[in-house]
């Protein structure tokens, strides 16, 4: 337990260098560069890096399955949940894409970690990489939509390199192609500086927009629906697919995360008010600190 909070604290250091940066070193920062920095040039390192080396085996394939059936099922629920309040195009991006979006990696993989142990590492990966195919698909579509039309929408997909950079490490991967452990080795050093710079944006974000909740509607909206709707749905499919083990506990466990920090890259990047999105990621986050143990020790 321990280990799990030096972990997360120092994963929240970041956050506050981040915060500094802005709020008293450089107020004048532009955080959709930041932004454009992580989405262009970062993240498909690191993207490549995880999916060159995830293990995909059977079990963890079908975890992966699983997850998806969850985020499906979540982005209907929130869908209609947008319908029947008549949000416009941009509210209906974050409401959705929030409770779809979760931050499976920087704090899903850690805490199943601590708390499944060395044995959750494939299957938290497995889910992550769902994650991050829906973010850079879905994700861009409905924060694009805003602003651009549909077949603009549709092109923004094509136009990050991240999809394109997963299919080639999924297809190395699953034809079991090794690479240079040199070259690993330098996907590594760029991975955890897109980890890094996440959680720095994150601060920076939170510096430029924490204070600024022009719509608490949808900022209570989207917590309340995080907080007890995506749970909720995962322990369905869980018990209607009669799940158990490891899958079980993977499945519930990144229902639980909060939502994801690449919300605020792609809100920035798309311009569908980054700072609406700025305060749902972070009282999710720091619900999640709470609503992540008391979830996963009710489980057990």
């Amino acid at each position: 337990m321990f280990d799990l909070f030096f972990s997360i604290g120092g994963l929240y250091l970041l956050v506050l260098v981040g915060f500094t940066w802005k709020k008293y070193l450089s107020p004048d920062l532009n955080e959709r560069h930041l932004s454009q920095l992580m989405l262009y040039f970062l993240a498909p390192g690191l993207v490549f890096w995880g999916f060159s080396a995830a293990p995909l085996n059977p079990g963890v394939l079908s975890t992966a399955l699983f997850y998806t059936l969850i985020c499906t099922l979540a982005l209907i629920c929130t869908y209609i949940l947008s319908v029947v309040l008549k949000y416009g195009p941009r509210k209906k991006a974050i409401l959705t894409m929030n409770n779809v979006l979760l931050n499976t990696g920087n704090l899903g993989i850690p805490i199943g970690l601590a708390f499944i142990g060395t044995a959750s590492l494939p299957y938290t990966t497995a889910t992550n990489m769902v994650a991050v195919i829906i973010s850079y698909t879905l994700g861009v579509y409905f924060y694009s939509r805003g602003n651009f039309s549909l077949k603009d929408s549709l092109f923004n997909i094509l136009k990050l390199p991240v999809l394109w950079l997963a299919a080639i490490a999924i297809m190395l991967n699953l034809n079991q192609v090794t690479l240079p452990e040199n070259f690993l080795g330098f996907l590594e050093i760029w991975g955890h500086t897109s980890i890094g710079l996440q959680l720095i944006i994150l601060g920076v974000f939170l510096a430029a927009h924490l204070g600024q909740i022009n719509d608490k509607r949808l900022l209570s909206t989207s917590l309340s629906t995080k907080l007890f709707l995506l749970p909720v749905i995962a322990l369905s499919v869980i018990q209607v697919f009669n799940l158990s083990g490891i899958t079980a506990q993977v499945l519930l466990l990144q229902s639980l995360m909060p939502s994801a920090v690449n919300n605020l890259n792609l809100a920035s990047l798309y311009k569908c008010r980054p700072e609406e999105v700025t305060p749902i990621v972070f009282w999710s986050s720091a619900l999640g600190l709470a609503a992540i143990p008391i979830g996963l020790f009710w489980w057990a």
